[in-house]
């Protein structure tokens, strides 16, 4: 039965910068942050978020240190971020970097969920 049950996507934080300053490149702006814990690494997921709300999420597509492309950057270092679909980057902004996994649900959690669903609608069984 649990072969059947859709998998879910879950979002593993790995790191988390805040924008310093903004820059215009030949593909658009890019993010000059500073990154303040974990690492971001290319082709993960970024979340940016701007005064508490989530305005945008995506793929990091372009990460570089000091104008060189690198694969990852570590916390305490600055970096240059930027993304073919977004580029309305404001100084202030936290960018969260994760990793998304499929995870596999099992009767449990598909019968919490739908438990949950069922009260918030306001539906007695």
């Amino acid at each position: 039965m649990e072969g059947l049950l859709e998998s879910v996507e879950e979002q593993i934080p790995i790191g988390s910068a805040e924008v310093r300053a903004t820059f215009s490149s030949g593909s658009g702006r890019v993010a000059g942050c500073m990154v303040n814990e974990g690492k971001f690494v290319k082709d993960c997921g970024i979340r940016v978020i701007r005064k508490g709300k989530t305005v945008h999420v995506g793929v990091l597509d372009s990460l570089k240190r000091v104008k060189e492309n690198v694969k990852e950057v570590s916390a305490g270092l600055e970096c240059g971020i930027g993304m073919d679909d977004y580029d309305d980057w404001i100084e202030g902004d936290t960018i969260e970097a994760f990793n998304a996994v499929q995870k596999r649900r099992t009767l449990e959690e598909a019968s919490a969920s739908m438990s949950a669903a069922i009260e918030e609608a306001g539906v007695e069984l």
